[in-house]
This record gives structure tokens, sequence and C-alpha cells, in this order.
């Protein structure tokens, strides 16, 4: 059964399907988290809102550029489920192409393919594109939530929220849909219907650096696209502890 619970035919798992299966999984959502999220420190001026010199120095790699934190995510697969963090089941579809809806507990043997989305809720203005996705990506971010959260929610979920509150008119099967992205821009990030990590994903990181770096300015996302751009940004201390 899928997330619309729809049922499906699916099919025991070959030892080489499955190996293959963990192989690919492991690399496509690596790969989609953690090819994009950079962190720059925002120091403070006084000496418990910076870094110390040592810890500062760690975080540059090549001098040309500023010093940064690259955002990552490491998949372990683990045999049993007391010794996980998140658990998902994988359905071996048995016809390929079959329509299935995954969701963060069950997705399928095609989620680790990238599939192309088509952005919907603009054509009144105008407004269409097309976009893609490794549906296995976009559900493991449902498990980067915070302590506190139950899941790591779309990327305008409370924004759905209130619009439903605000105007009951709106038919809940296009608030469900709309959160994936009200705006074409959003809708392209990865936690939306595309493969883009902007600020609402980079947000399950910004919290662990806060909480073991303890800078009071904090930490500042940038894409890596957009780092690259700005490579001459060195900053004063950057260069006066490697005279550069």
């Amino acid at each position: 059964m899928d997330a619309n619970g729809s049922m499906v035919d699916c099919q025991t798992w070959l030892l080489s399907e499955w190996s293959e299966f963990r192989r690919r999984f492991k690399h496509t959502v690596e790969n989609a988290w953690g090819n994009q999220m950079l962190f720059l420190p925002s120091e403070g001026h006084s000496a418990d809102s910076k870094l110390s010199d040592a810890d500062f120095k760690r975080l540059v790699g090549n001098p040309k550029m500023p010093a940064h934190v690259q955002g990552a995510l490491e998949i372990d697969l683990v045999e049993t489920a007391e010794a996980a963090q998140a658990v998902i089941e994988v359905i071996n579809l048995k016809r390929a192409g079959t329509r299935f809806r995954d969701q963060m507990t069950r997705i399928s043997n095609e989620s680790v393919q990238f599939t192309h989305r088509e952005f919907k809720f603009g054509k009144s203005r105008s407004v269409d594109g097309k976009t893609g996705q490794i549906t296995a990506a976009h559900e493991v971010g449902h498990w980067l939530r915070g302590p506190t959260q139950r899941v790591f929610e779309h990327i305008d979920r409370q924004a759905m929220l209130k619009k439903g509150k605000a105007d009951a008119s709106v038919p809940k099967k296009v608030l469900d849909r709309m959160q994936y992205g009200e705006t074409l821009g959003r809708y392209y990030s990865l936690m939306g219907g595309g493969s883009v990590v902007g600020d609402h994903e980079a947000g399950p990181w910004m919290e662990r650096l806060a909480k073991h770096t303890h800078l009071t300015g904090g930490w500042v996302f940038v894409h890596k696209q957009h780092f690259h751009w700005s490579v001459g940004d060195i900053s004063p201390r950057q260069k006066r502890l490697l005279g550069s």
C-alpha cells in the first residue's frame, strides 16, 4: 500500500537486486544532500562570540576562499530497526513504472531514480516549469528533524496550514499539493518538488552548528554555486591568520 492508500503488486527481492539498491540508495541520497551546502561563520566582536584561531584555521581549506564548513550527510545502512535512527520499508514493484506514492516510512525500488516533476499552480499567472527529484532523497529529508520535531516538513507546509485557516474555501487537496512549493522557485527545492537545497533544507545543519560551536553571530548558509562567485571575499581575520 502506498501513501495514498492504493494497493500495488510487489515481489520478493533477489539478493543481487537488494545489494544494488542499497548501494544506489546510499550514493544518491548522500549526493543529493551533501553536494550543495556551505556555511560561513558569522562572528561577533567579543572573544566569546568567536571561534578560536585554531578552530577558525581548520575551516580554511584553500587560503583563497573564505573559511567555511561544508554540509554533508552520511548514511550507514544497518541490519536491524533497533539500531536505526530511521526505519524505511522498501517495496520491490512487480511491474516497472507502477504508480506509487512514497512516504518517509515506505518507498519503492524506483525511488532512487530521477523523476521529472511539473509545477502546476502558476498556470493562472502564466507561470509554469519543470524540475526533477530523486524521491528517496526527499523522503530521507523528513527524518532530518530536530529534537522536538515529529518530522522535517515540506518547504511550504506551515504556509499552507495558515492559508487553510484563513480561507476555508481552499480545497484541502490543493493545500496538500501546494505545501511542496507555493511558487515555482520554492517548488524547485528538495523538500518541495525539486532538487535544490536552500535555506529551508539547510535548517537542520544550522541548528547543529549553532549547538556545537555556540557562535553568537551564528552561521550563514551559502549555496555551493553562489559560494564560488565570491571567492575574493576573504575576511581580515583570515588574511591575518594565514598571511594572505
